[in-house]
């Protein structure tokens, strides 16, 4: 990542910066030696040798800065759910096994009153929202453990890591929702009406915004109407290309930059699908 600021500072005073995929090297012959090696990366470039990835615009590269983030934060929150269950299965508490979310309404509000000193089984059961679908008795049943200190203080930690990372995100949809907001327009027309067969539904670890429609105006059609594309993967392909992919030749280029054409080599006269 040493790259990233030299690369900004350059651009930004006017040099057209190429990035190069080391990958490209191993097919020209080089003199690999500290002192000369850029050097010769130079000489390279300076015949034409050297193609540059591809990178998208300053504005695309700060929303894809706060979106790979975003991802980090909600990993971390889940390790820490990994902890929770991992206490309360050292307890003898399967609490997780019937409820669906630990972090929930109803778990969170189990889990605080287990910390609180609250031990009867049929007291917690009873704090499972109306919606939960699992008996009563039987979460009541999955509340019978052994509640030893440590364990519980295990549980308090990750409980209060989870909820710190979870308190992160919103302020970071914000900031990503504030430069968004920034991109210019493609279309001014409405969001046309959904073909797909099933209804849109937010996912749980979605924005707090729209993303859907904000990614609409800046990119003039919708592709969460593609089939298996969520708001989401939407808001991927944005932070990784943009909007304009003029810069790949074909479709057949594009789909050989995201990975999806087998390599193939040739070993004996045999073609090999990698």
């Amino acid at each position: 990542m040493y790259w990233i600021p030299l690369f900004q500072t350059l651009e930004e005073q006017g040099f057209k910066v190429y990035l190069v995929n080391a990958h490209y090297l191993k097919s020209v012959p080089r003199r690999k030696i500290d002192v000369t090696d850029c050097q010769w990366i130079q000489y390279l470039h300076s015949v034409g040798l050297l193609r540059a990835s591809f990178r998208p615009p300053d504005a695309i590269c700060a929303i894809h800065t706060l979106w790979r983030h975003r991802g980090r934060l909600l990993e971390m929150a889940a390790e820490h759910i990994l902890h929770m269950q991992k206490a309360l299965g050292q307890m003898n508490l399967q609490l997780h096994h019937v409820l669906s979310d630990l972090t929930g309404t109803s778990g969170q509000a189990i889990l605080d009153a287990i910390l609180s000193g609250k031990r009867d089984p049929v007291e917690l059961a009873q704090l499972c929202h109306s919606r939960v679908k699992s008996p009563r008795e039987k979460v009541a049943q999955a509340l019978v453990g052994d509640y030893r200190p440590e364990h519980l203080f295990t549980l308090k930690q990750s409980l209060e890591g989870c909820r710190y990372y979870q308190k992160l995100i919103p302020e970071l949809d914000q900031e990503t929702a504030r430069l968004m907001e920034a991109l210019p327009s493609a279309t001014e027309h409405p969001m046309p009406p959904r073909t797909k067969a099933t209804a849109y539904h937010r996912q749980g670890n979605d924005p707090q915004f729209d993303l859907r429609r904000e990614f609409y105006r800046i990119a003039g059609v919708d592709l969460t109407d593609i089939p298996g594309v969520s708001a989401a993967t939407a808001q991927v392909i944005l932070t990784e290309i943009g909007t304009d992919v003029s810069r790949f030749r074909s479709a057949s280029a594009f789909a050989s930059w995201l990975g999806l054409c087998p390599e193939k080599r040739v070993s004996g006269g045999k073609m090999l699908v990698l």
